[in-house]
């Protein structure tokens, strides 16, 4: 039997595990049966939200209210969300001003600051799911659902089945719909990994699990040595660390 936690007049289903926290308000949505999202996000966050996004939902302070205590609320913050993935490369205090950020209502601007490259150029980050634990959720609980692990960025394989992931590109139409997998067969697309690349992908996703999951700070400096020392591998800098000029002409 499914558990459910009653709050006023509408019953707050029990996070999945490793389930997104926009996987969890589009469950709830199918659940309750509004008549429309913004109703659900009403109930949720408070007021109407037009255009969700499912890597920093924000708006939190309502969700926060509603779970009853803090340490569920930091849960899914850190597991529910990307927050749990930069995390490692955030001072304590630039964690939890990003946190704050959450839970006030300015999460869609959290990409381009926790972010190098969203910092340059807007990310919509896909939504990723794998086929076969779409199958095992339906058949297990009931629900298919958003797994976090998937949704780490550089992650392209389910480390459970190892197979890729598909891909929703109309990611900006799934937020504002609050959808769940197993309702986007007709628009994921396949990702195809060559098999010279394979090993490195998998090798990829471990390596981010377990920064994810170790939850430990890494130091800028160590990780700045290690791009330079590969960047100098490939060629594509020199040894002061400068693109060679031949390079910058091709």
């Amino acid at each position: 039997m499914m558990k459910m936690i009653a709050r006023s007049a509408y019953p707050l289903l029990t996070r999945m595990p490793d389930e997104t926290l926009f996987s969890w308000v589009s469950r709830l949505n199918a659940f309750w049966g509004l008549p429309s999202t913004n109703q659900t996000c009403q109930t949720i966050f408070g007021q109407s939200v037009h255009n969700i996004c499912h890597a920093f939902p924000d708006h939190l302070t309502k969700i926060k209210l509603q779970i009853g205590d803090d340490s569920s609320t930091d849960a899914f913050l850190t597991e529910g969300t990307l927050l749990g993935f930069y995390r490692a490369f955030l001072s304590q205090a630039a964690f939890e001003s990003a946190r704050s950020d959450l839970l006030l209502g300015w999460g869609r601007s959290l990409s381009k600051r926790l972010s190098w490259l969203g910092y340059q150029k807007w990310i919509d980050y896909p939504l990723k799911a794998c086929p076969k634990c779409i199958e095992e959720d339906r058949s297990q609980t009931g629900w298919s659902y958003w797994h976090i692990a998937h949704q780490w960025p550089g992650v392209w394989i389910c480390q459970i089945h190892d197979v890729s992931l598909l891909a929703l590109d109309l990611c900006g139409a799934a937020t504002r719909k609050l959808v769940l997998p197993f309702e986007c067969a007709e628009h994921f697309r396949s990702v195809f990994i060559p098999d010279t690349l394979l090993d490195s992908s998998r090798n990829l996703a471990h390596f981010i699990s377990s920064v994810v999951s170790e939850g430990d700070v890494l130091q800028a400096d160590v990780l700045q040595a290690l791009y330079y020392q590969k960047l100098y591998s490939y060629g594509w800098i020199n040894n002061t660390g400068q693109t060679p000029t031949s390079s910058r002409v091709q």
